[in-house]
């Protein structure tokens, strides 16, 4: 245990250091081959306020920022100064305070289009592509594979992915449903980015706040374990309280619905018992996870599975004991829901658990398949959307379900999906994942992630060859044991063999040999045997 602590204090230390922001590029190692391979290695210049704002220091009064400009940085893996990210945060959080909390977003008239992202997840190259598709869209051309980029050098590693300029359709409006932290390794570059984005169109880029911008779903201090990881290898150990506080002040500025064109209502969760907009416009948003209230049931309530809408076939609402928090409704709350706030359907954020296991998805995938369509909301996973049972009113889907990160967590071969509006019609639109570099899980580096999986390893193969010899307390070769067990000289063991005749001795060898007490060959006692290896 002191060999491995030692060697994860050498490992968290190996990056160079520079003063004014913490440690001088990232630490998070990708497999890259080639001469890409060593670059993230080296140090990178900070994305200063000349790069973003174009000015010599952060200054007091809003200012729009260079989105080009953060992209060729992220895309060149340059992080982002403290001041110029605390600059970011602390403006991005003034710009949707100012916003209600039910928002109303139409498309503008004739050819005004909204489009309705599901959860990305911090999965930046993928936020990049939707835009480019969106891009595509508004400009009423058919949308084409990212755009070709220079060739990585070890300047830019990841310039092949995507560095093609943002650019909103002024007829487009993008609304994002919560939860777009969390999952991908690029959580922290997601949310600079839309706040950006937010910055630079006001009235065209909206965010919702989803279950991963809530204090539930981090450690008991309300931390993001993988956004505070990534926040941790980028910056200095004293500044990271004060980029979170920074993030946390963000999430809880961010609105929790909106009502597109009079017709969708739009949440990361759904509905709650009595939820109306206007209702939800007359709480408070700034309270420490919204406790029991409407914006907590709109943030977190789920659909009900059809094993709890057939056993309570009367109950509305029931409590969400999967989650401790919000409540599951059933498919007639959605339906009295929607008649009285005349909306047509509910888009909300699909909630994916980290931890998912393949296998149970494959298995209620085939077993609601044969039940009714309003099922378990984990099944409408790999196309990313679902359409639910239809409204016997209106006949359209009475909810629908999106989840814009493709290929999450690098090992599901699922789409993203998202939504695009336009006056009475619907496009719902899916892409595969863009091709991204691999991170170990966590941001490890390759330290950090084979250590572990080789010190098991070698000690499983030195636990089984000294099983063996099953000696008493006395034996030498039993203490010897003992010592390297405890010294974890795993890697000295290599074979045994007789002090006397240096005869190796094999898996049969051995077990002969430990029932004689003696060597095989030169039938020395077993005393004087020893480890050739240690």
């Amino acid at each position: 245990d002191l060999k491995l602590q030692f060697l994860y204090l050498i490992a968290s230390k190996h990056n160079s250091r520079a003063g004014g922001g913490g440690r001088r590029g990232y630490t998070r190692q990708a497999a890259v081959p080639g001469p890409m391979a060593a670059a993230h290695l080296r140090p990178k210049p900070w994305l200063t306020s000349q790069d973003v704002f174009g000015t010599a220091s952060v200054p007091d009064a809003v200012l729009v920022p260079d989105v080009h400009a953060l992209q060729r940085g992220f895309g060149e893996l340059r992080p982002c100064h403290v001041d110029v990210l605390s600059a970011l945060l602390k403006w991005g959080a003034a710009a949707f305070n100012e916003e209600p909390n039910v928002l109303e977003i139409t498309g503008g008239g004739a050819g005004g289009e909204v489009a309705v992202v599901g959860p990305v997840r911090g999965q930046y190259f993928d936020v990049l592509r939707i835009f480019s598709m969106l891009e595509a869209a508004g400009a009423g051309v058919a949308p084409t594979e990212p755009p070709a980029a220079p060739a990585p050098t070890p300047e830019a590693p990841f310039a092949n992915v995507f560095t093609k300029e943002i650019i909103i359709p002024s007829s487009m409006k993008v609304l994002f449903l919560g939860d777009v932290i969390d999952g991908g390794p690029h959580s922290l570059e997601v949310l600079l980015l839309l706040v950006a984005l937010k910055l630079k169109y006001p009235q065209q880029v909206f965010v919702l706040r989803g279950r991963r911008e809530s204090r539930r779903e981090h450690d008991p201090k309300g931390h993001s374990v993988l956004l505070q990881t990534q926040i941790a290898k980028i910056y200095e150990q004293d500044l990271i309280e004060r980029i979170w506080d920074g993030c946390w002040n963000l999430f809880c500025a961010l609105p929790v619905a909106a009502v597109v064109e009079e017709r969708y209502w739009c949440a990361s969760g759904g509905i709650g018992p009595g939820c109306a907009a206007g209702e939800v416009n007359g709480l408070a948003r700034q309270d420490d996870q919204m406790r029991q209230s409407l914006l907590c049931d709109v943030v977190w309530s789920d659909p009900m599975d059809d094993e709890d809408e057939d056993l309570q076939s009367n109950a509305m609402f029931l409590h969400n004991y999967e989650k401790g928090v919000g409540y599951t409704y059933s498919f007639n709350a959605v339906v009295h829901f929607l008649t009285d706030n005349k909306y047509l359907s509910i888009i909300r954020g699909l909630s994916f658990p980290d931890n998912r296991d393949t296998s149970q998805q494959v298995t209620r995938q085939s077993h609601n398949s044969s039940g009714r369509p309003w099922h378990y909301q984990y099944s409408c996973y790999d196309p990313g959307y679902r359409l639910y049972r239809r409204n016997p009113v209106t006949g359209f889907p009475c909810a629908i379900s999106l989840f814009s990160a493709p290929r999450f967590l690098n090992e599901n071969e699922n789409k993203g999906g998202f939504i695009i509006l336009e006056g009475e019609s619907m496009e719902i639109k899916q892409f595969p994942a863009t091709p991204r570099p691999y991170w170990l899980p966590r941001l490890a580096n390759g330290l950090e992630w084979s250590l572990p999986h080789l010190v098991r390893q070698s000690t499983a193969i030195a636990e089984s060859l000294w099983n063996v010899c099953n000696s008493s307390e006395d034996d030498p070769l039993h203490r010897a044991q003992k010592t390297i067990r405890v010294l974890g000289l795993v890697g000295a063991i290599s074979v045994l063999r007789c002090w006397v005749c240096a005869t190796t001795l094999g898996d049969d060898a051995e077990l002969r040999w430990r029932r004689t007490s003696a060597c095989t060959h030169c039938r020395h006692p077993l005393h004087t045997a020893k480890c050739g290896g240690a």
